[in-house]
């Protein structure tokens, strides 16, 4: 699949050279695979593709009537191959360390830039030392590459690495060979998931990432901050201090997703010990291997008898105790039970106290280099990780507490829990929070749904306290929310309350969430019981879905100040839970800019943020890649902690607040016509998305045809196949246009000196240098009339927003628009034609009048559609 006559390619010539080599192998196992006829089809299809950008032909109308004309069996060879050669390209930009996010200071700087504002070492080594990053993996459903597929996409990124290193002809020959095995492994491999995966495969996947990225990125990670203290003069990270944390959602989410049970959870928190303690033992085994030293100080002489090589006996018994613990989990891993045997490893000190006590003695006998390598390592792995490997996360909706607590009221015969204010709820709940007296008996006649909560609850309490986070309440709204967790905790006999966080989502939660802390840091029982700190989410998806990208960013900006304040008047500390996803309408983009946007004062040195999806694989695919992302998300913390930006100006203010709410108004005005729906469900391949088969939940919180019921990621995956990428744009482009005809010049200012404002508009530019109203237009084909007029209206506003968005570039001197111009317009003759192919077949499907093996294909190729424009945009949802 040749991959030349691309004008405009932003890639230096090896980075053409690598793409050209992986295209043509494509095209040779292509042609071997469906003949010349196969490969003559897809290159008709490109080179048509190619000229309608360079301008040699007008219209996209010639290219989609080919495309309609191919018939099942040739329509699945252009979906496949469109899609391999895009996952191709990701490929070689990723070894290229093209779009991978970097630093804009490194570390140093950053000090040096703290020290010249006025902020004294001493105030920066404090905040350095107390420094806290959790990054949280979710299981949320937008990885569309089947696993199998991934591991093979590393192999050749492998190969490919290996190829420019190499040394003579036949090495370069050898390794061709093997990426054209590779490649067609790749083809003739089914890239449609057919089965959706459990919660517990889902966590397994989870544990993957951290075994094969994390794991081994820690110790350089840690390498690399301390240089760079003591190059600024300051003092380096302890053996105990662990900025950097790690959290997970996968078999903890059971918000919205009935098959996360209590069970579920008991078998992944064992799986998750069963994968910390087999990494332990490796580097147990491989620390055997390497400390072959007599000399030692007098305590390990006599805890070893005077033995030989005395730091291999000690390390043996650690091995031994390990590989007893790793057989009770594996025997146990689909039991219920769970209550470790006393040989069992307990605690995190039983693995660390041996080895602290090898890595003092080699100190005192002058080998502080042995000690300080692989033992080194070894010790902050554990601190980092622990036992538990990740910290995990148990996520519920509010309502489900509040229909377990009435349950209980009504059982203790006090009447009607839901007829109470909010007053009287708290009042009750508080008073029953201090009482000693069990809540219920085993007699309270909870239904299957309720049940399952408390069970939850039950489990937590017999499991390690060292394996859980945080308790995250989505839907929060009130106080009761949160102490109902609380009380539930209680009375199920949770030794070491899990941190309830509130999950503040919609735009009126959002807009009431300062409120309800303040409520709830009134409550003196309350605040005794947050020492001084609470954790509080913020939710990008639902707000956004809400009221749209403008208004949800502003609100969400707010929100964060007026919670800060109320902090502070009560003494307390806020850290911010960050839920972010990949795509721009769920809070994503590059994180260097959205931590230095964000509120002044509201990152202070501490911050948890969910990772999902394809992110996870992007940002952490690779040892590589996981480093360079630590050291990411640690100076642009820093960064935003010392150096924290500007206040926003009254009359900035100001303005946001029209721009907002002309936005909702409008926003809302769209998605709220009786039309939308319609349309949603018939121009997008939304109703395909559940057949994807890429996460355990289902795509709806409830089974009902409104928006309010349909999950963020599957709305904004749809509208970003189809080109409109609706949710990210809709309602601004009114706001802006209004601004910017009534004050030009306070638009300009505010580009100029705010990060936040300037951090939104860029995220329109990305988004919309994706979009493709000459594309979504083709998505219309076969509605009916008034469906296709609501469509041309849809693209009329959006180049509406093109328009203006084109005035606010030159209101900015960004030199970078060119580039990414260029990189997204090298793309687009490789998505285009499969928008084209997926309108064709949703047409196709709709009309029916085909035969059951025709329909079955034309299903796949709707799927593998789907795929390879979500490698393409590099965006699912």
């Amino acid at each position: 699949m040749p991959t030349t006559s691309v004008k405009e390619a932003p890639y230096a010539k090896t980075v053409k050279d690598d793409i050209e080599l992986l295209g043509n192998i494509l095209g040779k196992v292509i042609e071997c695979q469906t003949g010349e006829a196969g490969l003559a089809i897809v290159e008709k299809i490109r080179q048509s593709a190619i000229h309608i950008q360079t301008g040699q032909d007008s219209s996209f109308k010639d290219l989609y009537h080919y495309i309609q004309s191919l018939d099942a069996k040739q329509s699945i060879i252009v979906a496949r191959a469109f899609g391999h050669f895009l996952n191709l390209v990701n490929i070689v930009e990723n070894v290229h360390r093209i779009d991978i996010e970097t630093p804009t200071n490194s570390l140093n700087e950053i000090i040096a830039n703290a020290s010249h504002a006025g902020v004294k070492s001493a105030e920066i080594e404090d905040i350095i030392q107390q420094l806290s990053i959790t990054l949280v993996l979710t299981a949320h459903p937008t990885e569309v590459k089947r696993r199998t597929n991934v591991q093979k996409y590393n192999q050749i990124s492998e190969l490919i690495k290996w190829r420019k290193e190499a040394k003579t002809t036949y090495d370069k020959v050898d390794i061709d060979r093997k990426l054209h095995v590779i490649i067609s492994n790749l083809w003739l491999t089914d890239e449609i998931r057919r089965k959706r995966p459990t919660p517990i495969e889902e966590a397994k996947w989870g544990c993957a990432v951290v075994e094969e990225a994390f794991w081994h990125s820690v110790p350089q990670y840690f390498r690399r901050i301390n240089c760079a203290l003591l190059d600024s003069g300051l003092t380096p990270l302890t053996l105990n201090q662990t900025p950097l944390k790690f959290g997970s959602w996968m078999g903890g989410d059971r918000d919205g997703n009935p098959y996360v049970t209590a069970n579920i959870t008991e078998q992944v928190v064992m799986l998750y010990r069963w994968r910390a303690m087999t990494l332990i033992l490796n580097d147990v085994t491989e620390l055997i291997q390497e400390l072959s030293i007599n000399a030692c100080n007098h305590e390990i002489s006599t805890l070893t008898s005077n033995e030989h090589e005395p730091y291999r006996v000690l390390l043996r018994q650690l091995r031994d105790r390990l590989i007893y613990t790793i057989d009770w989990y594996q025997q146990r891993i689909i039991k219920k039970r769970f209550r470790l045997e006393s040989a069992c490893i307990q605690s995190v000190e039983e693995v660390l106290d041996p080895l602290y006590l090898i890595y003092n003695s080699l100190i005192q006998n002058n080998a502080t280099a042995i000690a300080q390598d692989t033992l080194e390592d070894l010790i902050r792995k554990i601190h980092t990780f622990g036992l538990h490997l990740v910290k995990l996360d148990i996520r519920q909706e509010s309502s489900r507490h509040s229909e377990v607590i009435a349950r209980i009221y009504q059982y203790l015969e006090l009447g009607d829990y839901w007829q109470l204010n909010e007053s009287q709820k708290i009042t009750w709940l508080i008073k029953e929070l201090q009482s000693k007296r069990p809540l219920f008996d085993d007699d309270c006649p909870f239904n299957d749904d309720e049940q399952e909560l408390i069970d939850t609850f039950q489990t937590i309490a017999k499991l390690p306290r060292d394996q859980f986070g945080s308790y995250v309440i989505s839907m929060a709204s009130q106080p009761s929310d949160v102490l109902s967790v609380l009380l539930l905790q209680k009375s199920c006999h949770i030794k070491g309350y899990l941190p309830v966080v509130p999950l503040f989502e919609t735009l009126n939660d959002l807009k009431g969430s300062a409120e309800t802390l303040s409520q709830l840091f009134q409550l003196n029982w309350y605040k005794e019981h947050t020492k001084g700190n609470q954790e509080v989410m913020i939710g990008y998806s639902d707000s956004a879905k809400d009221a749209g990208k403008l208004a949800a960013s502003w609100q969400l900006y707010k929100a964060q100040q007026q919670m800060l304040e109320v902090g502070k008047a009560h003494d307390i500390k806020l850290c911010f839970f960050h839920g972010r996803g990949g795509s721009v309408g769920r809070g994503g983009g590059p994180i260097q800019s959205a931590l230095l946007s964000l509120p002044p004062h509201t990152v202070n040195g501490w911050i948890k943020v969910t990772e999902q999806g394809e992110v996870i694989h992007k940002k952490f695919g690779s040892k590589e890649n996981a480093l360079e992302n630590f050291i990411l998300y640690t100076n642009s913390v820093l960064a935003a902690t010392l150096t924290p930006p500007i206040e926003a100006h009254d009359n900035w203010q100001t303005l946001m607040d029209q721009m907002s709410d002309q936005s909702a108004s409008d926003y809302r005005h769209v998605v709220h016509d009786e039309a939308f729906m319609a349309y949603f469900t018939q121009a997008t391949p939304a109703s395909a998305l559940g057949k994807l088969c890429i996460g355990s939940r289902p795509a709806k919180r409830k089974p009902s045809a409104r928006l309010e019921s349909l999950r963020a990621i599957p709305y904004i995956f749809a509208w970003t196949q189809t080109r409109l990428i609706l949710p990210s744009w809709l309602g601004m482009e009114s706001a802006l246009q209004s601004a910017l005809a009534t004050d030009k010049s306070l638009i300009k200012e505010m580009l100029k000196n705010w990060p936040f404002f300037k951090n939104l508009i860029d995220l329109l530019d990305m988004t919309l240098l994706k979009t493709s109203p000459e594309i979504a237009q083709f998505y219309d084909d076969g509605l009916s009339l008034n469906l296709q007029n609501y469509g041309q209206d849809l693209r009329l506003r959006l180049n509406s927003m093109i328009k203006v968005n084109s005035l606010l570039n030159t209101l900015t001197d960004d030199g970078h628009a060119a580039s990414k111009y260029s990189a997204i317009h090298y793309r687009t003759p490789y998505i285009d034609p499969l928008n084209l192919l997926q309108a064709s077949t949703l047409h196709k499907l709709a009309k029916g009048n085909l035969s059951t093996e025709e329909e079955t294909i034309y299903e796949d190729v709707l799927m593998l559609s789907i795929s390879g424009i979500a490698a393409g945009m590099k965006n699912t949802g």
